[in-house]
């Protein structure tokens, strides 16, 4: 069985990028519940230097939480970063 070594240093970029990911949402996701709220989110944005006005985090808030249910899940946030 061949594999394609082009492939496999991509691959653990992607790994790496998914794990370092995770690590973000971990750290948001303060209380540890699985889900991410506005104050955490806010919280977050504030970490990542993103200077933003309260009515562009809600905003952007509302355009990740693709459930509307008021919690941003990983999923959300993964499909939301990647359409960026």
């Amino acid at each position: 069985m061949t594999t394609n070594k082009k492939s496999q240093p991509a691959a653990a970029a992607d790994a790496d990028s998914s794990d370092e990911f995770n690590e973000l949402f971990e750290q948001a996701d303060v209380d540890g519940d699985g889900w991410i709220r506005f104050i955490e989110f806010k919280a977050m944005m504030a970490d990542l230097d993103a200077n933003m006005k309260e009515a562009s985090l809600r905003i952007g808030f509302q355009e990740i939480d693709l459930d509307h249910d008021g919690e941003i899940n990983l999923d959300e946030l993964r499909a939301w970063w990647r359409s960026n």
